[in-house]
């Protein structure tokens, strides 16, 4: 969950932005949150795109809420 600045663009701002990162799905807007889901590779991935998240100007504050592991995944792809 994202919680944007009170800019009332940021949410299209970092919507564009987002569009441009594959692995982010944008979800519902309220107010000054933002839901988006991360289909991220391998966990050193999922930081990166946290960090990425955090570095955006029009963004206060990313929260994790959920976390979903692939069985199937591979623990050598982990970092």
């Amino acid at each position: 969950m994202l919680t944007l600045t009170e800019d009332s663009r940021s949410a299209s701002t970092v919507r564009a932005r987002l569009a441009e990162c594959p692995q982010i799905e944008v979800g519902l807007i309220e107010d000054r949150w933002m839901s988006v889901v991360v289909d991220a590779a391998n966990q050193g991935q999922a930081k990166e795109l946290h960090r990425w998240l955090e570095s955006l100007d029009e963004v206060d504050q990313v929260e994790v809420i959920c976390v979903t592991l692939n069985e199937d995944s591979n623990s050598e792809n982990d970092e």
